[in-house]
């Protein structure tokens, strides 16, 4: 259907009116800020050369990338867009247990065929709570040698929030959070 000729030219000035406002309105510029939770410090053992494992590259659940997640519920998030890792959260993890478990010397690292191979997956890494707001890290952990599993479970942390208004009080909280996962890992495969 063709608008009469009045009709058409009435739209087409009520669209660049409100073209003309969305151009001249200025939002404020979203502000990202980048976190990166400290990770643990190694405490070599003098002429520690613990037991030989090999370890995968840490994997993580899908919904585990740069952006911070809060629990909106017990099985929902949502992602911050104000808060982003300076990395995906698998990368810290891998970290700190390469700090705990082979710069400490608890373990000899050996990139090919090893007696004992490690696996592990990031499966927690957000900010929970309302009242009380907590870093919750979690991860699962399989420990094996060529036929069979030799240890196997999830490990979790969950680690009060100081400030959840202020970004290195959540990074902080995250840091100990991981470390405290890397540290269970450890003791469990000793």
């Amino acid at each position: 259907m063709r608008l009469p000729h009045p009709c058409r030219g009435l739209l087409l000035l009520g669209a660049l009116a409100l073209a003309g406002c969305t151009l001249l309105t200025k939002a404020e510029p979203l502000e990202v800020t980048y976190l990166a939770p400290p990770l643990p410090e190694a405490t070599p053992a003098a002429g520690a050369s613990g037991p030989a494992l090999r370890m995968t590259r840490v994997a993580a659940s899908a919904h585990l990338r740069e952006r911070v997640l809060v629990a909106k519920g017990k099985h929902s998030f949502r992602q911050s867009d104000a808060w982003h890792w300076t990395e995906e959260p698998s990368g810290y993890l891998e970290r700190a247990l390469d700090v705990v478990l082979f710069e400490s010397g608890a373990f000899t690292r050996h990139m090919s065929a090893a007696p004992r191979t490690l696996e592990v997956e990031l499966t927690a890494f957000e900010l929970e709570g309302t009242e009380r707001v907590e870093a919750h890290v979690a991860a699962h952990l399989l420990l094996h040698d060529d036929s069979r599993a030799l240890r196997e479970g999830t490990l979790r942390s969950r680690v009060r929030v100081s400030d959840p208004e202020d970004p290195d009080a959540v990074a902080q909280a995250f840091g100990k959070a991981l470390d405290e996962v890397a540290q269970g890992l450890a003791q469990r495969l000793r």
